[in-house]
């Protein structure tokens, strides 16, 4: 191993009792990215690390402005800058990065700073030619790059004092698990396919181009395959939307075979089967859900998100019931503070193997009229980055129950597939039991006004407690 192992307090200290450099101290905006910086201390003080941060005021008395400086100043050996928007902007953080540029000329370290980009903002000019360590695509990788570069730079491990700080700062923030039974609902939703897949050619010749663009606006779904196109639909619903006597049916297949081995006559591998059912189940699902009234947006992903207007669904609260489960939430509200309306939306994400199912992305689109979503990026940015802080796990829950409880009619969604036997998402989304739960002393619907909302990250950057997109295709 490249670091040499320091134990006891002989770790802090140089041969001569002088303070030795140590510490790699976390400079953060507080408290916006209080929840990352803890997170990241505990991680990197249980791999051994000495690490210091605002987050360690934990006795009354103490006075952390002083210690925290004093570590600043003369125990850090690097200094890790958590690279936010608001951290980039905070008099409190920039005071750090000044010091910390300050101590890197004295020591001749250019990599003194360490920045980590949690998400897209303008670098201090402190650190601007800095080499940032990706955090935004994850935050595991991030570490992993994190501890590799500590590595690199014999950053010492071992027993100190922070590490017992660490160790409290989690039991305070912690949870305890309690021999009680929990029901646990997820995101998803099983799918069911209709039992055959249909292939149907064209009769006369066709032209390619605008065939294809045809196939596309089937209301029930398809996919353009050789010279016709794949479906769930039958022979009726083809025909009107083509036209009697423009296509044929050649043959049908087990949907269920199709999936696990392809359609060998067509060409047609497992894998690309199962790409081809996501395919049309997508657009069923969309011309379902605009059957419904619902408006779409798309993400900065590319995937679309399904939202209500004003005109669609009511700001009131919604009952949802199911047994064993049973509330009511409004899908939509204005907020006074920040002069917009919210709507909770979702997006779909469609997996065939290795069975069908669809998981359910949690939105919240913004409207001034209740009707168009904000146009202006940066603002519709700053508001995705802002709005839902008070929103627990509970309310979140129970607006996606109430969404797809309004959306099915407090039934199962039945997606036109052009066939009496069409695809359906069974609703609710599959429910597991346990036998343990985790305490929590939090009310978790506390914040349930529908007035004011502030910081869930619903556009598609990811931290460790947000849900996660799929791939649109299987792999």
């Amino acid at each position: 191993m490249a670091n040499r192992l320091r134990r006891g307090p002989s770790a802090a200290n140089g041969d001569d009792g002088s303070c030795a450099r140590s510490a790699v101290f976390i400079s953060h905006a507080n408290p916006e990215d209080n929840p990352f910086a803890l997170w990241l201390g505990a991680k990197l003080a249980a791999l051994g690390y000495d690490v210091w941060a605002d987050v360690m005021r934990l006795r009354p008395g103490d006075d952390w402005e002083l210690k925290l400086e004093n570590a600043l100043r003369h125990r850090s050996i690097k200094v890790l800058f958590v690279g936010t928007r608001i951290g980039a902007e905070k008099p409190g953080t920039r005071s750090e990065l000044q010091i910390a540029s300050n101590v890197a000329r004295t020591l001749q370290d250019q990599s003194f700073i360490i920045p980590l980009r949690l998400e897209q903002h303008d670098s201090p000019f402190s650190i601007t030619r800095a080499h940032y360590l990706e955090f935004a695509k994850g935050w595991a990788l991030g570490l992993k790059e994190l501890v590799e570069t500590l590595e690199a730079a014999n950053v010492p491990r071992g027993v100190f004092q922070s590490n017992a700080i660490w160790k409290e700062l989690q039991m305070l923030n912690g949870k305890t698990l309690e021999r009680r039974p929990e029901q646990l609902i997820s995101n998803v939703l099983r799918l069911s396919l209709p039992r055959v897949i249909r292939y149907f050619d064209f009769i006369a010749a066709i032209n390619q181009d605008a065939t294809r663009l045809r196939i596309r606006e089937t209301p029930f779904g398809a996919v353009p395959h050789l010279r016709g196109l794949l479906t769930f639909a039958d022979a009726s619903a083809v025909n009107l939307h083509f036209g009697e006597g423009t296509v044929r049916l050649v043959e049908e297949h087990a949907t269920e075979a199709f999936v696990e081995q392809g359609w060998r006559r067509f060409g047609i591998m497992s894998r690309a089967a199962s790409n081809i059912c996501v395919d049309i189940v997508r657009q069923a699902v969309e011309t379902t859900l605009q059957a419904r009234g619902l408006s779409s947006y798309t993400m900065a992903s590319g995937q679309l998100s399904w939202w209500a207007s004003s005109e669609v669904v009511s700001a009131e609260k919604i009952p949802f019931f199911w047994k064993g489960l049973e509330g009511l939430r409004q899908l939509r509200g204005y907020s006074e503070a920040k002069s917009v309306h919210w709507h909770y939306g979702i997006s779909l994400s469609v997996r065939i193997s290795p069975t069908p199912r669809a998981s359910v992305i949690p939105r919240v689109i913004f409207t001034e009229d209740g009707r168009t979503p904000v146009s202006e990026h940066v603002r519709a940015h700053r508001l995705r980055r802002s709005f839902a802080k008070s929103w627990r796990n509970a309310r979140w829950r129970d607006l996606m129950l109430t969404f797809l409880y309004w959306l099915a009619n407090g039934s199962d969604l039945v997606l036109n597939t052009g066939t009496g036997d069409n695809a359906t998402l069974i609703v609710p989304p599959l429910c597991f039991r346990t036998e343990w739960s985790v305490s929590d002393t939090e009310d978790e619907d506390a914040a349930d006004d529908g007035d004011d909302v502030a910081d869930f990250d619903v556009d598609g950057s990811q931290s460790d407690d947000e849900f996660w997109d799929e791939e649109e295709l299987d792999d």
